[in-house]
């Protein structure tokens, strides 16, 4: 245990020292300078509920759903989450990445209720984006409750996105269907006004005390590691009161301090536990992708139950459908493959 907390200690200081000697981005993709990296990735049409073909226009976003990067594979975990786990090795960590995640859930949700809305007025049926509304909504709930655990946080992040991904893929579809693309243009402009949504407004205010905290222990790590006290500096980072660059020169500073030979020995222990740590990742998302499948259909199973038990017969039942459709298609899938491998 104690070796392992060691190596803990080693990676966040190899995140703060990597950062100040090479990384031109600090310690989070977003920055602390207020507000507007959080407004501009509400309104951004990435991985929208109506279209693909849109792109992020901030580059600071903690964008999590995007549609466009998702494996077709069930099991598989893709590149982006492998590195969105990565700030999962920590508490503070896993609570930033699964709140990003609560948020993306509440804007699909938020932009799927107006598509509704507006295509209801144009006289179409809309049952079946109400029951997949439905599914991100208890989805959303899921991801609520953030364990404390960092395999079940890991587990519960990939396998929430996965799903979402599945539910606003099949949303977006369903819409193309429907609408002509003069319509989802239009309804592209309403997007806008989730941005006052209070629930949104206060997911935005944890998600950056969450960002906070999670700066502020990968520096006291670090400074802890490089036997550096600087109370001033973890009060700032708290406050807020740091910004971005700054920041990084005390850091240097503080590196800088360091004589020589430290320097250098400081290198390679962070560079040999930088290998450790990545070891212990791929392990924890290796356990995660093993027997998927099997998760994935208790997990549905159970959604379906919270939804009937809701009242929402009909959401409940299109979850059943398409529950048995991929059951169905899996096993053709495997009927082909035993036929071929007996050839």
């Amino acid at each position: 245990m104690q070796n392992q907390k060691l190596v803990l200690s080693f990676f966040f200081a190899f995140l703060l020292l990597g950062m100040v000697l090479h990384s031109p981005i600090l310690i989070a993709e977003e920055n602390d300078s207020g507000n507007a990296s959080d407004a501009a990735e509400t309104n951004a049409d990435s991985a929208d509920v109506v279209t693909d073909d849109a792109t992020e226009t901030d580059g600071n976003s903690d964008e999590v759903l995007e549609v466009g990067t998702e494996t077709d594979e069930t099991e598989e975990v893709d590149d982006e989450t492998q590195e969105e786990v990565e700030e999962m090795d920590i508490s503070a960590g896993a609570e930033l990445r699964i709140l990003q995640l609560q948020r993306q859930l509440l804007i699909h949700i938020l932009r799927a209720n107006l598509v509704i809305d507006s295509l209801k007025e144009l006289g179409k049926d809309t049952t079946e984006l109400e029951g997949i509304v439905a599914e991100l909504g208890v989805l959303k709930e899921e991801s609520a409750i953030i364990p404390d655990n960092k395999e079940e946080a890991v587990q519960k992040f990939v396998d929430i996105k996965k799903e979402a991904r599945d539910l606003i893929k099949q949303f977006r579809e369903l819409v193309r269907e429907m609408s002509t693309e003069s319509e989802r243009a239009n309804l592209r402009t309403k997007f806008s006004e989730i941005r006052e949504n209070a629930e949104l407004t206060a997911l935005n205010e944890r998600i950056k005390e969450a960002r906070k905290e999670l700066h502020k222990n990968k520096v006291k790590n670090a400074l802890d590691f490089m036997g550096v006290t600087d109370e001033e500096l973890l009060a700032q980072i708290e406050s807020g009161e740091i910004a971005v660059n700054e920041l990084r020169e005390k850091l240097k500073g503080h590196y800088a301090s360091l004589s020589e030979d430290v320097k250098i020995k400081t290198k390679d222990k962070l560079r040999k536990a930088r290998i450790e740590m990545k070891k212990d990742r791929l392990r924890v998302i290796v356990k995660t992708t093993d027997g998927r499948k099997e998760r994935l259909e208790l997990r549905l199973e159970e959604r379906a139950d919270k939804l009937e038990a809701r009242g929402n017969v009909k959401a409940s039942e299109r979850l059943r459908k398409v529950t048995e459709l991929r059951k169905v298609a899996e096993k053709i899938d495997k009927r082909g493959s035993n036929s071929g491998d007996s050839e």
